[in-house]
């Protein structure tokens, strides 16, 4: 496919190539929203992530497609992982991981 494959680090995950940055250093994490949260004004500002190993993360987002994913994601209980940068802990890229297993299996 015209690319190297000893490039191509290995992972659990799969592999997923990082995405620039704006001269911040990329973090990634990876649980459940635990909530979302909205200003004085009913307007989007962000949400907490519960990572598999028990700690939140507090990030923030304004976009309108950001709250519908994470939304969802909160809703039906996806487990998702959420790069940031910066100190201000601005979302870069959403990842949906997996959804819940069903009840009875």
């Amino acid at each position: 496919m015209g690319q190297n494959p000893w490039q191509i680090p290995p992972s659990p995950h799969g592999y997923h190539p990082g995405h620039p940055t704006h001269g911040g250093v990329e973090r990634c994490h990876t649980g459940k929203v635990a909530d979302m949260f909205f200003d004085r004004f009913g307007d989007f500002k962000g949400f907490t992530l519960i990572t598999e190993d028990g700690r939140e993360n507090c990030f923030t987002a304004l976009e309108h497609e950001i709250e519908d994913l994470i939304l969802r994601a909160w809703r039906e209980r996806f487990v998702i992982t959420v790069c940031e940068e910066g100190r201000d802990r601005l979302v870069v890229s959403v990842t949906l991981r997996r959804a819940p297993r069903a009840l009875g299996e």
